[in-house]
């Protein structure tokens, strides 16, 4: 169980890793992804 947890959160860091890969290769979305890593 608590393998499996760390697996699927595993998963998802790594997606929003991506996802901000490549958000940030858009000056709009990085700026809009350094604003929402502030506010949370």
């Amino acid at each position: 169980m608590s393998i499996a947890w760390k697996s699927i959160a595993w998963q998802k860091i790594v997606m929003q890793n991506v996802a901000i890969c490549l958000e940030i290769r858009s000056h709009v979305a990085c700026d809009a992804n350094r604003d929402y890593r502030t506010k949370v």
